[in-house]
């Protein structure tokens, strides 16, 4: 907590405005020294900006302080079909579903090697392997099942159908079925594997997913790069674009639809609008310099900005890892900003008639308090929970404190002073063709006043209702190519319903499976889930299984005499040979072994196990994928879900991540507003003139919640970002202009105002042109709140605190 006496001596310290005179007289000497060693800390981070590492992914804008949000996202990288890629064949007029189905064959041999088919290649199912998985899940459903089965259909009667399946036209499938299972136990396994089919209409067939009589395939792939690494996820969609080239011919369409895929086109956009944003901010600054900077000097103020940015970078680069790229975005509006300062300290030398060492002792005081207010803005974006906020904040600090820097102490040195215009009552032209009085005593237009307030107030209370926009969505680029390919493999493949997942984690593979048994209790008992997707269905933890072989046991021996009996009447009366239902009976005599992954995978079914089991920093997670609803969502959150249970699910992030909102904005208005009232009650120490030079700010926020009342625009990540911006900004204006009322010295105030807020808008308003919903977001908020901040300081301040001896006039 800072004490009164700290912020008394604050403002002693900021009154000592002489030093910057005697900091001047004292370079003047060493102006060549000062350029040299300014040209070298320049090359210095040009090498420290080659250690520049960018990452365009999303997970730099999502908050990394909350627990249960952290846990959320890391969760999302596991999700099953987050590395999926889906190819969807789909035969046209003159292919034939044989040719259709070569050519998928053809597709899986040929994929990259960072590309796993999630489902085997195998025609037929290995029955050997089926009847090793059946005793360990033979649970009492099933042997009741199989008890019923066999009850009711008598087995003589099934021996003559196994021989009449013998002379169909699939008879080598139903030999090798028939010696392997001749009394169909392998029935309630089959039942449960078809429980897995998302689409009724949809079989498995060589590998791929089969619909229409085979004239639509769908290859699952499994891809070993991550969704957010974009620059490897590029590399891999080109991979499969070249493979579809080579491989698919003839009239077959494809439809490729991957979540890789909106990483590459995110990153795309970035990095076109980095250089659209940058040229267009460039551009600008450029036009805005030639028609108000008319000398030499333009040169130098015009320097400013880049040095800034290539300051910042550098620093940015040596401090951070990784940097966002949105970060970097940010530094065409920083290219506005960081000028504003060297505009005053320009226009102070032109218009002044004292001394460059008077002049810049005179407007130290304002710029320097300026620059304090914006840095206040900044910081209260370093408390933001989202590291790409944090970055924004960073890169604004040391932006304008290089601003500063080069304002009050290099460019007064490259600056050519020239004499000041003094008419009657010290009227200086404004850059409006009007003259505004600073000698005098003043007087508040207290009409003027009380309507300002209440108009302000009226639009505040129509604008205070502007919602919060907490979807994922709106901060990245969603193409609707991409829209349209997700929702075809949608409706086409049966995932019209978006999913949830729970996540059962354990240090080792059993102890996450018997957390997921725990799961499957629980769901049933509290009986809001019809139809889950677990890999504890498939396989149960180890006790299970061993109670299940158990109970398989006693089954079998129960039944094995009658099968007996059965067999040798079938080997009599059909002509069986005697030896012809061996591997049967030794199935059933052998004491069953337990199973795991690989067993699954050997039956022909791993595609299960790997989509709902996860590995990652050495724990193990079994998956239930259950409906993304309501109630599922309410039974989540409960304080009965067992130990190690951990739920996820796209809307579930959402809430979460506006509450993270929610957090931010409260947080940074309420710094910002705070720190802009102490340093401003430092700076006039006068409630009055205080709240004078609040009303930038306040018109600027009014207007802007007043046209995203009227659009119907809601607030989003980087337009709460942007508010502090606003704040700072426009503080800085009120600073100014107020101070100029206040001194009666003009120092072309009101021209470098309005430069500056031409600058600032020139950077913000280049960000308008980004495609990037963030960039774009960030953007257009400070340009309506700067907009309107502008003519608010330059018209309204001076006529709300007006002359008595001398009024504005034409």
């Amino acid at each position: 907590m800072i004490g009164h006496g700290s912020l008394e001596r604050f403002a002693y310290i900021m009154n000592q405005i002489h030093y910057f005179a005697a900091w001047y007289h004292a370079l003047v000497p060493h102006r060549r020294k000062l350029l040299i060693f300014a040209v070298l800390v320049l090359v210095c981070c040009g090498v420290m900006l080659s250690r520049m590492q960018v990452r365009e992914d999303i997970g730099m804008i999502l908050p990394n302080n909350d627990p249960e949000l952290s846990y959320s996202l890391k969760l999302m990288e596991l999700a099953p079909f987050s590395r999926m890629v889906f190819i969807q064949l789909e035969a046209g007029e003159n292919t034939s579903p044989q040719t259709l189905f070569a050519a998928a064959k053809r597709l899986r041999s040929a994929l990259p090697d960072n590309l796993t088919p999630c489902l085997p290649d195998n025609v037929l199912p290995d029955p050997k392997a089926f009847v090793r998985i059946l005793p360990s899940l033979a649970d009492q459903a099933v042997i009741d099942s199989l008890e019923k089965q066999l009850a009711e259909h008598e087995l003589d009667t099934v021996m003559r159908d196994n021989y009449l399946n013998l002379f169909n036209a699939s008879s080598f499938v139903s030999k090798k079925f028939i010696q392997y299972d001749p009394f169909h136990l392998l029935s309630p396994l089959y039942e449960l594997l078809r429980s897995f089919r998302v689409a009724k209409d949809v079989t498995v067939q060589q590998g791929v997913l089969s619909k229409d009589g085979g004239r639509k395939l769908l290859l699952l792939v499994k891809s070993s790069v991550a969704p957010t690494d974009s620059g490897n996820a590029e590399l891999m969609l080109a991979g499969i674009s070249k493979v579809l080239r080579d491989t698919v011919t003839g009239d077959i369409s494809t439809t490729v639809f991957s979540g890789h895929q909106f990483a590459v086109e995110n990153a795309r956009t970035i990095k076109q609008d980095l250089r659209v944003v940058l040229t267009v901010s460039l551009v600008g600054l450029l036009a805005i310099f030639f028609v108000f900077i008319r000398s030499r000097d333009i040169l130098w103020v015009a320097a400013v900005p880049g040095v800034v940015l290539l300051v910042a970078s550098s620093v940015l680069a040596v401090t951070q890892s990784v940097v966002s790229s949105i970060t970097l975005g940010f530094g065409a509006v920083l290219l506005g900003i960081s000028v504003d300062f060297a505009l005053h300290v320009y226009f102070a030398f032109r218009y002044s008639s004292s001394t460059p060492a008077e002049t810049l002792a005179a407007v130290a005081r304002p710029v320097l308090f300026g620059g304090i207010t914006s840095l206040a803005a900044f910081g209260a974006l370093a408390f933001s929970a989202m590291p790409g906020i944090q970055q924004l904040a960073y890169f604004g600090i040391v932006g304008l404190c290089c601003g500063l820097v080069l304002a009050l102490v290099l460019l007064p040195h490259c600056l050519v002073p020239s004499s000041g215009i003094e008419t009657g009552c010290r009227r200086v032209p404004n850059q409006f063709g009007s003259s505004i009085s600073y000698d005098g005593e003043r007087e508040w237009n207290v009409p003027l006043c009380i309507v300002t307030c209440g108009v302000l107030a009226g639009a505040l209370f129509y604008g205070g209702h502007v919602q919060m926009d907490n979807e994922l969505r709106s901060l990245s680029v969603f193409p609707k190519t991409l829209l349209q390919a997700e929702d075809t493999i949608r409706q086409e493949w049966g995932g019209k319903n978006e999913s949830a997942i729970f996540f059962a984690e354990g240090t080792t593979q059993e102890e996450a499976l018997k957390r997921g048994e725990e799961l499957s209790a629980y769901l049933r008992k509290h009986g809001v889930v019809k139809h889950a997707y677990s890999l504890s269905t498939v396989l149960p933890a180890e006790d299970k299984r061993a109670a299940n072989r158990s109970r398989w046991n006693t089954f079998a021996a129960s039944q094995l005499s009658a099968m007996e009996q059965a067999v040798l009447h079938a080997q009599s009366t059909y002509g069986f040979s005697p030896h012809a239902f061996d591997p049967f009976f030794q199935w059933m005599t052998t004491t069953p072994a337990d199973i795991g992954l690989a067993d699954l995978n050997a039956a022909g079914i791993g595609g299960i196990s790997s989509l709902l089991y996860a590995e990652k920093d050495g724990r193990q997670y079994v998956q239930t994928l259950v409906p993304d609803l309501p109630e599922i969502r309410d039974l989540a959150r409960s304080s009965e879900l067992p130990e190690g249970i951990y739920f996820y699910s796209a809307r579930n992030l959402g809430e979460q991540l506006g509450k993270a909102i929610e957090q931010d904005f409260r947080l940074f208005v309420g710094l910002a507003f705070a720190s802009m009232a102490v340093l401003m009650l430092l700076f006039f120490r006068h409630i009055g003139l205080t709240l004078l030079a609040i009303l930038p700010l306040c018109t600027g926020l009014t207007f802007l919640l007043c046209v995203m009342r009227v659009t119907g625009t809601s607030f989003n990540l980087f337009s709460i970002a942007a508010l502090p911006l606003i704040i700072g900004l426009a503080a800085d204006y009120g600073i100014f202009v107020v101070n100029a009322c206040k001194e009666g010295v003009e120092h072309g105030t009101l021209r470098a105002v309005l430069v500056s807020g031409l600058t600032t808008v020139s950077g913000f308003g280049a960000l308008v042109f980004a495609e990037h919903p963030a960039m774009y977001s960030l953007g257009i908020t400070v340009l309506l709140g700067v907009g309107a901040a502008i003519p608010a300081a330059l018209f309204l301040v001076p006529m709300l605190y007006r002359s008595k001896s001398c009024r504005s006039v034409r």
